[in-house]
């Protein structure tokens, strides 16, 4: 094979390397974009109304906290792996303390499976609990132990959920691993979910305060000011 021939042959399989790469891509924002579909097109609870965010309205079905009632409500979408989400669990648990009797705090999901292994599966776990009346106390100890159970395997991380249900919730561990794996629970992960993606959630934590999309506070100073200007116009405008 002459020097001309070995440079057109080299060339070619360049550019066949180069098409099947691009075929790849394809495959994978297809499979990605086909996901994302199945899970708005999927949800149930998010076919209701919605608020001037786009975000679904507060149901029942939500997981509520500090005064329920309040007309001034806080609502987080989360990833229970993000290490931001973490950063701010202590901060709202301070803003808690301060304004948990006049405002109401709503926790929805937001896994983000792509990077955040364990993400799904600690949701799953915290609805799980929840059916036992121990969501909230689940959701706490995620929080507080992510670094321990975030770089470990699917198995491993669904093992140490399991045993904070037994051991440190004392709930009904066969039950709450019936659940775990249930369809229901799962719903209610993906729900939350494709609510968030309908209404243009890319990243975690996002927040939402009465049902407007705000820009992430950076310390509860910053929380003072946003909620303490809309506990002045629910009093101005009540309901």
């Amino acid at each position: 094979m002459s020097k001309r021939e070995k440079t057109e042959e080299r060339e070619k399989r360049r550019k066949g390397r180069l098409v099947k790469r691009i075929v790849i891509w394809f495959v994978v924002l297809a499979g990605v974009s086909a996901l994302i579909f199945y899970l708005v097109g999927s949800a149930g609870k998010n076919d209701g109304d919605t608020t001037d965010g786009g975000i679904p309205a507060v149901t029942e079905g939500d997981w509520v906290k500090w005064n329920a009632s309040s007309q001034v409500v806080l609502l987080e979408y989360s990833d229970f792996q993000c290490p931001a989400c973490k950063s701010y669990f202590p901060l709202i648990n301070a803003v808690g303390e301060e304004y948990g009797d006049r405002v109401a705090f709503v926790y929805r999901h937001y896994p983000i499976a792509q990077i955040h292994f364990n993400a799904n599966a600690a949701a799953r776990a915290t609805e799980a609990a929840g059916m036992q009346g121990k969501f909230w106390e689940m959701h706490d100890i995620l929080f507080e132990t992510q670094e321990l159970w975030a770089p470990m395997s699917a198995s491993d991380a669904a093992s140490v959920f399991a045993g904070y249900a037994r051991d440190m919730l004392r709930i009904d561990v066969d039950k709450y691993l019936v659940d775990f794996d249930s369809e229901a629970v799962q719903n209610m992960v993906t729900e939350d979910f494709s609510g968030a993606v309908k209404a243009g959630v890319n990243s975690t934590p996002t927040f939402y305060l009465n049902g407007k999309k705000i820009k992430n506070p950076g310390d509860i100073e910053e929380f003072r000011t946003l909620l303490d200007e809309a506990l002045s116009n629910a009093t101005t405008n009540p309901q």
